[in-house]
């Protein structure tokens, strides 16, 4: 019973050190990325910025009536690595660029709704996408030199507790000591006076190692608290997916409305501009149109679209201003003309993970009729489950 209690003191520390958390909730929200609110038509942005996900996002938009109804559109995201593998996922794989982890980690799962109460036009439209990172940028290269730097004090702080007690048991000071005890050349109670000394030794060395791992902790979470967490550099993502309508709200009447992919291809500075494209392919089955003498046509159209979109973010600053302008023509019907979609983006973070978006402009010219559409839409973000890793390998 002595023995077993000595060597439950001899591993009760470091089970107490690796029991530190070292998960950091991240502010890493930025405007809304949801490939199926593109594809209903109510993200506030068709070129939306690359980013880290957060583990599940809700987005509340209002787009009717000049913003005096209820809302009735949604969009919900999943990120499944940030869902359900974040604690496997540490600081050295979150700021890596390889391949396998772009798009593991930043593998975003979209859903949205779209509810339209006209008096001549009723329906709801449910978007399902997808979203992956080819190259996702780097962080912040200060914020990353911190990170490393409090990586380092806690690799040097790595004495593995149990393995030095149990390599001190396996010595030969210790066999040597155990053979006086049992051929009685010392008492019991010298025996043990030895062990607890011993013991003691190696306390002081693990409550050094506490103290020490725990101000390298506390500086990261500090770091994770007041830190809004970028990417720069180059980014590449591709998206897809396909929407689906239901006339006059008949859910046992659907029809697929749009299908296609897309890339979104951008450069993010560290001075607070962003420049980003689009490239994107859609199939619409089955679409009325009115031709350039306005006789209305049915028939499966393709469409490609081309833009360009500018943001502009001031370090901490809560705002983001932008615009974005998209060119759309028909590929296989050369009688309808090319549309345009030009909006002015704001976006204001409430809080930590929580962000309000106004899009204001002119939207594609209707369904394929001359119509132009005036765009209008106030959208509330909110992330949850941004825990991120901040140490790397056997640091938790």
């Amino acid at each position: 019973m002595l023995k077993r209690s000595l060597l439950l003191a001899f591993i009760s520390v470091p089970l107490a050190l690796q029991a530190q958390d070292s998960t950091y909730v991240l502010d890493l929200l930025r405007s809304p990325l949801s490939p199926g609110a593109d594809l209903v038509g109510t993200a506030p942005a068709d070129i939306q910025r690359p980013t880290d996900p957060s583990a599940f996002m809700v987005s509340v938009l209002d787009a009717t009536d000049n913003l005096s109804a209820l809302p009735s559109n949604y969009a919900v995201d999943i990120a499944p690595a940030w869902l359900f593998t974040a604690r496997s996922i540490d600081y050295s794989s979150y700021s890596s660029n390889k391949l396998t982890d772009n798009l593991w980690q930043n593998f975003v799962l979209s859903a949205a709704i779209k509810n339209v109460h006209g008096d001549s036009l009723k329906y709801t439209d449910i978007g399902l996408g997808f979203k992956v990172s080819l190259f996702r940028g780097y962080l912040d290269k200060q914020l990353d030199k911190a990170i490393t730097a409090a990586n380092e004090i806690l690799k040097t702080l790595l004495i593995d507790e149990t393995e030095a007690r149990q390599a001190w048991l396996a010595s030969d000071e210790y066999k040597v000591l155990l053979e006086k005890k049992k051929n009685k050349e010392i008492s019991l109670e010298a025996f043990l006076q030895a062990v607890k000394a011993q013991n003691d030794k190696i306390s002081d060395s693990a409550n050094k190692l506490i103290s020490a791992k725990k101000e390298a902790l506390d500086s990261l979470a500090a770091l994770s608290a007041h830190t809004v967490f970028k990417r720069y550099g180059f980014k590449m993502d591709f998206s897809g997916g396909l929407s689906i309508r239901y006339p006059d709200q008949v859910f046992n009447d659907a029809r697929i409305n749009k299908g296609g992919a897309w890339l979104t291809i951008g450069y993010e500075w560290e001075a607070g501009l962003s420049a980003l494209g689009i490239l994107r392919y859609l199939y619409h089955p089955d679409q009325v149109y009115a031709d350039e003498q306005h006789v209305l046509k049915q028939g499966d159209l393709q469409s490609f679209d081309g833009g360009l979109r500018l943001l502009y973010n001031k370090g901490e600053s809560p705002f983001t201003g932008g615009a974005e302008i998209i060119y759309r023509s028909v590929l296989n019907y050369k009688d309808i003309p090319a549309t345009w979609r030009f909006t002015v983006n704001l976006d204001y973070k409430l809080k930590k993970n929580t962000l309000l978006s106004l899009s204001l402009g002119k939207d594609y010219d209707g369904t394929y009729n001359k119509d132009g559409s005036l765009l209008a839409a106030l959208n509330l973000l909110l992330g949850f489950g941004n825990g991120r890793q901040l140490t790397s390998g056997n640091n938790n």
